[in-house]
């Protein structure tokens, strides 16, 4: 599995359609929740990190080695 970070021009906008007049106005989202912590980020590099680390955490449960090439995996033991 390969992941892939989300690319936008316009992050944080959105179109709000009116479901009843099918009007449509564009708004561009500001979060104001201030956050005391800001969380781990939901990203490729998050995501690779984790996927590492459970094919390492898996890899030293059984005497083998683990190969991950896009949604393959391979046990050698």
């Amino acid at each position: 599995m390969e992941f892939k970070d989300r690319k936008a021009t316009n992050p944080g906008r959105v179109i709000l359609k009116d479901v009843q007049t099918n009007a449509q106005t564009t708004y561009d989202i500001i979060l104001a929740d201030n956050p005391t912590e800001q969380g781990t980020p939901l990203n490729k590099q998050t995501m690779d990190t984790f996927k590492a680390d459970v094919l390492n955490e898996v890899q030293a449960k059984f005497d083998g080695t683990f190969v991950l090439s896009g949604t393959t995996l391979t046990i050698k033991l």
